[in-house]
């Protein structure tokens, strides 16, 4: 039996790989931990980010997707590719870093790590012009395909080149909702964990804590107002501090959350209130060997 490639799904859809000049493929990941853990996400439920992702290129790798006509996105997947869209390939110009801040949804990379041309050393930096084509939209992260290499994220698409490694049945671009005791969060991460999470955290209340990496110490809080866990962590999300002056003027990059208890929905507040207490005593959270004042 013959071994399908992308060639062959291209070709299914209406565009035959004739010759180096069709397609590449983009296996991205992030400039930071935090961003490569987001962008399957991003693709998932926030296409205005991930399109600006890979609307921008270093001035080199982006003359080697102009010169095809399609680009065929996709994130990286242990060691391959999971589909994530198809753009046909328009028109390129240098962008600035005043210009790439403007673009939306750039203000949610920059928050996840992703880097501008500011960052880049001086190095002449592109804008494509990249319009979604939606015929390979059913396949939008259920398709794995193989890579070749090691480094760079950019190869041109060649009959014979990547292999379908598997089909899903279900999008694999947004992680199931981990148990309680596997939740761990950095505060970047906050905004992009997926949509589903959320809702969950909505449903949870309880005490919470946040290990702050930069001076070594902790924080213990509580969540039992109408959104539980997801009112408060939101507040962190959008301030750092989340209107707690233990943690105001500290850096929240160094934040990291956790679920230490759960309660039920119907928990008097005084009862978790007293839970709260007795966890930052176990904890030592309390100043000055803590984050918490009192």
């Amino acid at each position: 039996m013959p071994i399908l490639t992308l060639a062959h799904v291209l070709d299914a859809v209406g565009i035959p790989v004739t010759d180096d000049r069709t397609a590449v493929l983009l296996r991205h990941t992030g400039d930071t931990p935090v961003l490569t853990a987001a962008l399957p996400t991003l693709a998932a439920e926030d296409q205005q980010a991930y399109d600006a992702f890979n609307a921008f290129h270093i001035e080199g790798e982006a003359n080697k997707i102009v010169a095809r006509t399609w680009a065929v996105a996709g994130v990286a997947h242990g060691a391959g590719v999971l589909l994530t869209g198809l753009y046909r390939v328009g028109p390129s110009r240098p962008i600035t870093d005043a210009e790439w801040r403007a673009v939306p949804g750039n203000d949610r990379l920059a928050a996840l790590g992703a880097e501008g041309p500011a960052d880049m050393a001086g190095r002449p930096t592109t804008w494509i012009e990249l319009a979604r084509d939606d015929r390979l939209d059913e396949w939008a992260g259920r398709l794995a395909l193989s890579w070749t290499g090691r480094r760079g994220y950019i190869r041109v698409v060649r009959p014979g080149l990547f292999d379908i490694q598997a089909v899903h049945q279900e999008s694999k671009l947004v992680p199931p909702v981990p148990g309680v005791e596997e939740l761990v969060v950095e505060h970047a991460g906050l905004a992009a964990m997926p949509h589903s999470w959320w809702q969950r955290l909505e449903q949870w209340r309880g005490i919470y804590y946040i290990h702050d990496r930069t001076t070594g110490r902790g924080y213990v809080g509580a969540a039992y107002g109408e959104l539980n866990l997801a009112q408060r962590w939101r507040h962190y999300a959008q301030t750092g501090h989340g209107g707690n002056v233990d943690l105001t003027g500290l850096d929240p990059t160094g934040f990291v959350f956790s679920i230490l208890q759960l309660v039920a929905p119907t928990a008097d507040p005084a009862d978790v209130q007293a839970l709260e207490t007795s966890w930052k005593a176990r904890l030592s959270t309390r100043r000055p060997h803590g984050l918490n004042a009192n």
